[in-house]
């Protein structure tokens, strides 16, 4: 009988391993259950050592993430991941109707293994690598940063039905495909194009299960998952080329950094050689159009998850080759869609493709998801705290909203403006945003805390949360976050040590405040900011407490609307609704121009309940008068109180969009109370302007 990684026996075992064996049971069961209480020990995080030795990579990280389960949240966050293990991250295979939750328990399944054209997305199965992989890395992130058991049994078992079937013989993760059978190219020649695997499987499939597989082995590591990362990479350079040409590439450079295996190096240098000269993956180092130095080889940004994970590979290209136009690239991208498309929810307009702003136009869960992955790993390759005031922003606003409180609800577009939650689906039509926006929460968990290169500790976002680390000189250190935020403008940090010691604390002052406070033991200390970081260095002692405060000033905004939404709205693209990029900014219009305005305070954005009361006002910036008031108790404790304008337009709930001008009939000013905007489903976030030109 033919042996796996771990020495044991091929079996069809998912949720747990199965192990057909002989006179030597008890051995084996004493290696498998030597592997699970290994498995069930969270290390201690060297923030010295360890952080020393990623260093290789020739782009360096300034904030190093730690491994999952080194921050667990708390407070209202850890109300938020309790009920997400409860909802789509823990029991994605479960909570659906019977025919769609087996498109989930297929993911990956040693019992569903596909071959051939069933491996396409279209007209196949393929969905099912996809969405596994979008699902793992959720599911291992989240399962290790609240420490649940149940969860972590799942989330092993899930990679285990992968894992303890590759063979020396396997095509990696694709196990069941043999190498004996022919060269990978002649494996696979069925599969090619939009619907083929090396688009869907090799691409987010393999590599979203390699950046799963990579995380846990970071935070639990084990010589069995170490070799099958380095076993997923040794066979064709096609690997890195399938697929969207972001995602593969990533997750190479994550499975290098979990081994430091030179065979994954070598492949990864061969990619990158190839960038730019002949590579299919030309999405890479693509300039944004408004840099094409040739107009007629300017292209429109076109698909939003499939360009933003093009860019988070851009910026694992730096990390890997340490060359700033990696780097430079993908940050001109970002500048260039914030120009185009950023909604006040923190998201860029995309349905699917990116489009101009408007105050219905909506962004898919998905490129929400891709989103943060790239501000996070931007974060890191700069350490510049202004990314961490875009994350905060698309996370509390649009990432919220993506999905019900309960978790068992989403949507698939989150749209600035909704007048009903009837978007809000137990399921969506295809899987992939049901899979992928199971990273949203856990991606932020994990990164609220990252770690310095010279043995400190940053604190890069703020939320109700505590991280245990190894800081400079070995001593064990943990760091409690008490706060409300973003509910509240006050964040407390009670730090606890094995013993004293000398490390450097940084704390991300956010780009919003004016005027950030800080004390340390009660003591005010002076502000002094370096690349959106307060840096303070001294000799740290069980019983220290940071204290910091940042003053919300709520602020009326504006944004230009000039798309005409009679000629495009629509629900899916599948159904022929759906405009690409090009004919949105072909059809942009000064006679449809209006005014949108909206609230913001903090990270958030704020909205106007539909079912508390009349929705249709205009705001003035001039005589709005916006007031922050927090509350004592309550989900989401915090308000904005503003002045209104009653007004009246005709609205047609097929053909939404903000009035022209011309239609609204203004009335009495009357003060109206704003919602935090990720806390409601349905909800008014952009209003008409009431100061603009004729009105009748």
């Amino acid at each position: 009988m033919k042996k796996n990684m771990l020495g044991l026996s091929v079996s069809d075992g998912f949720s747990r391993l199965r192990i057909y064996v002989g006179k030597d049971k008890l051995d084996i069961m004493k290696r498998v259950a030597g592997l699970l209480v290994a498995a069930a020990l969270v290390p201690v995080v060297s923030i010295g050592a360890e952080a020393e030795a990623r260093s290789e990579l020739r782009g360096a990280r300034l904030l190093r993430p730690l491994p999952a389960g080194a921050v667990r949240p708390q407070g209202w966050l850890e109300k938020e991941c309790r009920a997400a293990a409860n909802g789509y991250v823990g029991r994605l295979d479960e909570v659906f109707p019977k025919d769609v939750s087996e498109r989930f328990r297929e993911a990956w399944s040693p019992a569903h293994p596909k071959r051939g054209k069933e491996l396409h997305w279209i007209g196949g199965r393929g969905i099912s690598f996809e969405i596994g992989g979008y699902w793992f890395d959720g599911l291992v992130r989240l399962a290790c940063a609240l420490d649940d058991p149940a969860l972590l049994a799942k989330a092993q078992g899930k990679l285990d039905g992968v894992v303890t079937n590759m063979s020396d013989d396997a095509y990696g993760f694709l196990w069941w495909q043999k190498r004996s059978e022919g060269p990978f190219k002649d494996v696979f020649k069925e599969c090619s194009g939009i619907g083929g695997c090396p688009t869907w499987v090799l691409g987010s499939g393999y590599g979203g299960f390699a950046r799963a597989l990579s995380t846990w082995q970071a935070a639990r590591p084990s010589p069995i998952y170490r070799r099958a990362l380095k076993s997923a990479y040794d066979f064709d350079d096609l690997l890195l080329e399938g697929g969207w040409c972001g995602i593969a590439p990533q997750a190479a450079v994550l499975a290098w950094e979990a081994t430091h295996d030179a065979a994954i190096a070598s492949r990864l240098d061969a990619f990158f050689a190839r960038v730019g000269a002949g590579s299919r993956c030309h999405t890479i180092l693509e300039p944004p159009p408004e840099d094409c130095k040739e107009p007629r080889k300017r292209k429109a940004p076109g698909h939003g998850v499939t360009r933003v994970e093009s860019l988070v590979g851009t910026v694992f290209g730096y990390f890997w080759t340490g060359e700033r136009r990696y780097l430079e690239n993908a940050k001109a991208w970002v500048r260039y869609l914030d120009g185009l498309a950023l909604l006040p929810n923190g998201a860029w307009a995309a349905d699917e493709y990116f489009r101009p702003v408007g105050a219905w136009e909506g962004t898919e869960a998905c490129t929400v998801t891709a989103a943060e992955w790239l501000y996070l790993n931007l974060l890191s390759a700069e350490g510049d705290g202004r990314w961490g005031d875009s994350i905060e922003r698309l996370f509390f606003n649009a990432g919220m909203r993506v999905t019900d409180r309960s978790y068992l609800r989403h949507v698939v577009f989150v749209r600035p403006n909704t007048l009903d939650d009837h978007d809000y689906r137990l399921q969506a039509s295809v899987g992939c945003c049901s899979a992928n926006l199971t990273r949203i929460l856990p991606l932020f968990v994990q990164h609220l805390w990252m770690a310095t290169p010279d043995g400190g500790l940053a604190a890069a976002l703020y939320a109700p949360s505590s991280v245990t680390a190894t800081v400079a000189g070995g001593v064990a250190a943990r760091i409690d976050c008490d706060t409300a935020y973003p509910c509240s403008d006050t964040v407390r940090l009670s730090l606890t040590l094995s013993s004293p010691t000398e490390f450097p604390l940084l704390l991300r002052l956010p780009g919003w405040c004016e005027k950030p406070a800080l004390a340390v033991n009660g003591k005010a200390v002076a502000v002094e900011c370096a690349n959106g970081f307060a840096r303070l260095r001294r000799t740290w002692k069980t019983g220290d407490v940071v204290t910091l405060n940042f003053p919300f000033t709520p602020h009326v905004r504006t944004m230009d609307i000039r798309t005409d939404p009679s000629r495009h709205y629509g629900e899916f693209w599948w159904d022929g609704c759906e405009y690409n990029t090009q004919e949105w900014l072909g059809d942009q219009s000064d006679a449809c121009a209006r005014q949108g305005a909206f609230v913001e305070a903090g990270p958030l954005c704020f909205a106007l309940l539909v079912k508390a009361a009349e929705w249709q006002y205009c705001l003035d910036a001039r005589t709005a008068e916006p007031q922050v008031d927090f509350l004592p108790t309550g989900d989401w404790p915090v308000r904005v109180r503003v002045n209104g304008r009653a007004a009246d337009w005709p609205h047609d709930p097929k053909l939404p969009g903000l009035p022209h001008p011309s239609f609204v009939r203004l009335r009495e000013t009357k003060p109206i109370e704003l919602v935090p905007y990720g806390s409601a489903l349905s909800a008014i976030s952009v209003f008409p302007t009431a100061n603009f030109g004729k009105i009748r």
